[in-house]
């Protein structure tokens, strides 16, 4: 594997790049109840606001675990800035203010798999 992943800025949008060839660039979003809890509600939102910094930092950090580390699951549990203690994961650090924030990565099927489950996933949401 090249030690380099090179990103095209000025891509046209319907030209497809290595990553979205299979159409399994799937992020799923959920939020956590401190008891535990999955909200399967999609009325709620969830807000990132990121400085072009943190997006910077938090993209190449993706990237090299997406391509460097190869792992099928994986777990980054990152905490906000306390008194005293400041730790970057993933590029960035994590306001004070913000709640803790669990990456995962784990296989999410297809887009196509997705939309061939709408009506089933619909119903989760109701």
């Amino acid at each position: 594997m090249s030690e380099k992943y090179v990103v095209i800025l000025d891509r046209s949008f319907d030209q497809k790049e290595d990553f979205e060839i299979e159409d399994k660039n799937l992020i799923q979003v959920e939020v956590q109840l401190p008891t535990q809890e999955i909200i399967k509600n999609k009325a709620y939102k969830v807000i990132l606001k990121l400085s072009n910094e943190a997006k910077l930092g938090l993209g190449k950090e993706l990237i090299r675990s997406a391509l460097v580390e190869k792992r099928k699951e994986e777990f980054i549990h990152v905490r906000s800035i306390e008194s005293g203690l400041a730790t970057e994961y993933l590029g960035i650090y994590l306001h004070s203010q913000s709640c803790e924030l669990l990456f995962t990565t784990t296989d999410l099927g297809t887009v196509q798999d997705v939309i061939d489950n709408l009506d089933e996933d619909e119903n989760k949401f109701k």
